[in-house]
């Protein structure tokens, strides 16, 4: 079995209050811990509901439209705080002030 499959079925076992940490799973297989992230990416870009909240920690599949809903609710408020800090940023393109430190 190789990682990514072993994480998706320890995702699968995990749940919202036992979640799996990826610190620890990284550490069982043998993997760094930004491999899990993106193998936790790479998951997710395959439609794979994988939790996590921005209030807790660890990941798991998620078990009901609800906590997929919470989760899809995070990152909208997420990309929606990027694309705000992005216009802002776009705004002084040309005028960009120096700033001395």
């Amino acid at each position: 079995m190789n990682s990514k499959t072993l994480l998706l079925a320890e995702l699968t076992k995990a749940t919202k209050d036992n979640p799996l940490y990826r610190f620890d799973f990284a550490e069982k297989v043998n993997m760094t811990e930004r491999t899990v992230r993106t193998q936790i990416e790479e998951l997710r870009n395959q439609g794979i509901r994988i939790c996590s909240y921005s209030d807790g920690k660890g990941y798991w599949v998620a078990k009901s439209d609800k906590e997929f809903r919470r989760l899809q609710a995070e990152y909208t408020s997420r990309i929606a705080k990027m694309a705000q800090t992005l216009r802002a940023m776009e705004r002084n393109i040309d005028g960009q002030m120096e700033v001395e430190l």
